[in-house]
Formats: C-alpha cells, structure tokens, sequence
C-alpha cells in the first residue's frame, strides 16, 4: 500500500478498494497517530482549564461585587457632586438675590433740598461722594467754628461798609505807619496841629457790629430762608406770636420736662413744624388753649402745651388703630371659623341624611318595619346641634 501511487487509480477503483478497507489499517494509523497530536494539549490540561477559569470566575465575581462598589462610589460622588452643584446653585441664587437687593437699593432717588432747589442723587452716588463731602462738611464746620468768633468784627466792617484799602489802612495806622496815619487825618479833615498828644485821653471805643445773640438770630434766619416755607416760619415768629413770646426765642427757653433749648433751636423747631404741617395742626388747639387759660402764658408756651396734646392724641389714634386692626382680624377669624363649622356640620347632616336613606332602602327589602325613631321619620334639618351630635352618636352605635 506504501508503494501505491494513489494518483494513478482511478475513482472507481479507488472507492471499491475503500469499501474492502484497503486504507483501513493506514487510517488507523493516521488517527492514532494524529489524535494524540490533537487531544494531548487538551484533555489533561482541562482541570487546570477548569481551575483557570475558577479562578477568572473567582476573579470576576470579585470584579462584578466591586463593581457595585464603584458604581456606588460614583453614584455617592455623582450626588455629592450634585448636591455641591445644587448647593452652588442656591449660593448662586442667594446671592444674585443679594445682588438684586443691593443694585435696587444703590439706584434708589432721594432729593436734598439746597438754595431752595431739589437736588436728586442716587444711593450709589450718595456713597461715591461721602468720602469727600464728610472730609468738605468738617473742614466746613471747622471754619465756620473758626470764624465765628470774628462774626461780630465781620458785621461791623459790613454795616460800615468798610472797604478791603481801609482795612489795611487802619491796620497800618495801629502799626504806627506815619503816611497811613496822614491818609487818615486827611480824609477825616483833622489838622494834626490841632491835635494836642499830651493830654489825657479819656477815649472808649465804639461797639460796633451786631451782638453774639443777633448773629445766632441771623444765622438761624439765613438756614429757615433756605426753604420756600422761610416766609411763613418768619411770619409766626415776628407777627403771629406775641412779643413775650419773642423774647422767650430771643433769651432761650426751658422745657416742662426740664429741657433747655437754645434760640436757633427754638426758631428751627417752629420751622421744622411748618415744613410738616403740624403747625397748621397745632395752631388751632393753641389759640384754643389760650382763650381758656387766665393770660399766665405766653403764646409760645400755649403753643408747646398744644403740642404736646397733639402727640397725646396721635399716639392715642394710632393704638386705637392698632386695636381695630386687631379685633377687625379676630372677627374675620371668628367668621372663617363659623363658616367652617357651619359647613362641617351642613356635610355631617347630609351624611347621616344619606345613611339613613341607606338604612330605609336595607329595612324595606329585608321587609322591615321601621320603629317610631327611626330616620326616616326624623326631620334633622328641625334638629339643635346638640340633638343632632346626640342622633348621630346613636346612629353610630347602631
């Protein structure tokens, strides 16, 4: 069979000699010899296959337990990650909300009221300007401190009408300047000659300028003239009140409650109600007070007496207000709540209408007569409430 040219048979004879099993033996040995070739790195090495794949099971059951884990984890940090973005978002909101609060009240309008005109400015520009206008105002108050103790000099120059040459003129006289001490005697016509140095003088000099108490008088005017109202302030003071009155302004006052108040403080208190309209208010009750009293008080007096009257009666108003706001509340409870009651009670009868309507149709097909007291022969509509709870109360325990 080994010499066999395989090539040269033909297919017939080729299948006839493999029907009588010519190649038999040489299968045998091919598959003998080819199945070891092929099953050898197989068969023994399954359970080592086996405790491979054991092991990868092992392996990626672990890997499928942990992978919950990470999922987990994920899920934790997705969350938390969600949570600081909703938390970030609330902080966001809040503070836009901030932010609104804060733009609304930098564009808010207020007017300031100066030289009798109405200025506008915005909260924001009110704060750009603070530094600056509080640094002005105290260098203002620290100048008007200043030259207030040369008001009286000040005044003094204005009613002569001194002019800036005759002042330093004069102040070169008391230097002793001998041409400015000519100019002098010139303009006033006097011959020095005449003029005896050796006697002595009994000289005083003038007082010129207004008074400490008329300047506080000037200036309180010239702070009330500054408002459109001045007119009027200035009216009551030197016309509508008397002259007792005038003179407690001018002088100072004390207080009832032991308050001392100064003339500015007085004059700009007046102005201050004529601004408001409390002096229109007030006047009345004044002039009222002053025709049932004996003419002991001065009208500023009667007027403070009213004044004080007036805040009793607003104080009074407003917690009278304050009481019928309260019981005006307290009544529209009260009517919430007997509404409501009223309704419960209204749903519990038609209730019980709807299960004594049940309990007839119950009795007539199990061919029942009803009792005397039984709802269909009761009228709960005629009921008290306190008859029908007690009704009801029965038909439960029915």
């Amino acid at each position: 069979m080994e010499d066999m040219n395989m090539n040269q048979i033909s297919d017939e004879e080729f299948m006839k000699q493999m029907e009588e099993g010519a190649f038999a033996e040489e299968t045998e040995e091919v598959v003998s010899q080819e199945e070891p070739e092929k099953t050898s790195p197989v068969y023994p090495e399954q359970p080592e296959q086996d405790s491979v794949n054991t092991a990868n099971d092992e392996d990626s059951k672990v890997a499928v337990k942990e992978e919950p884990k990470e999922d987990g984890e994920e899920t934790a940090e997705s969350e938390e990650s969600t949570e600081d973005g909703n938390s970030e978002d609330t902080k966001t909101k809040d503070s836009d909300s901030e932010d609104d609060v804060l733009n609304s009240y930098l564009n808010q309008v207020s007017k300031v009221k100066a030289n009798r005109q109405e200025i506008e400015f915005t909260n924001s520009e009110k704060l750009a300007q603070f530094d600056s206008m509080y640094q002005k105002a105290a260098d203002y108050t620290k100048k008007t401190q200043k030259l207030s103790q040369f008001g009286k000099r000040i005044s003094a120059m204005e009613e002569l009408g001194m002019t800036d040459d005759q002042f330093n003129t004069m102040l070169d006289v008391l230097k002793g300047d001998e041409d400015a001490i000519t100019s002098v005697l010139k303009g006033a016509g006097i011959d020095a000659l005449e003029l005896d140095t050796e006697k002595e003088l009994d000289y005083t000099p003038h007082n010129y300028g207004k008074s400490e108490l008329e300047l506080t008088i000037e200036d309180a005017y010239s702070e009330i003239d500054s408002d459109d109202e001045g007119v009027v302030t200035r009216d009551v003071i030197a016309n509508q009140f008397d002259e007792r009155s005038r003179s407690q302004i001018v002088n100072g006052m004390t207080l009832p409650n032991g308050v001392k108040l100064s003339t500015k403080e007085i004059m700009i208190g007046i102005h201050e109600d004529v601004k408001n309209g409390e002096y229109q208010k007030v006047s009345p009750m004044m002039t009222k007070l002053k025709l049932q009293g004996d003419g002991s008080k001065s009208d500023i007096e009667y007027y403070i007496e009213a004044g004080a009257q007036y805040n009793r009666q607003k104080v009074y108003m407003a917690q009278q207000a304050s009481k019928q706001a309260d019981e005006a509340k307290q009544r529209a409870q009260a009517e919430a709540k007997l509404i409501a009651d009223t309704k419960a009670k209204q749903a519990q009868r038609e209730l019980a209408s709807q299960d004594a309507e049940k309990r007839q149709s119950a009795a007539i097909t199990q061919g029942t007569a009803g009792t005397s007291g039984s709802p269909d022969q009761l009228d709960t509509d005629k009921m008290s409430d306190e008859e029908f709870l007690k009704w009801m109360d029965l038909q439960m325990q029915g």
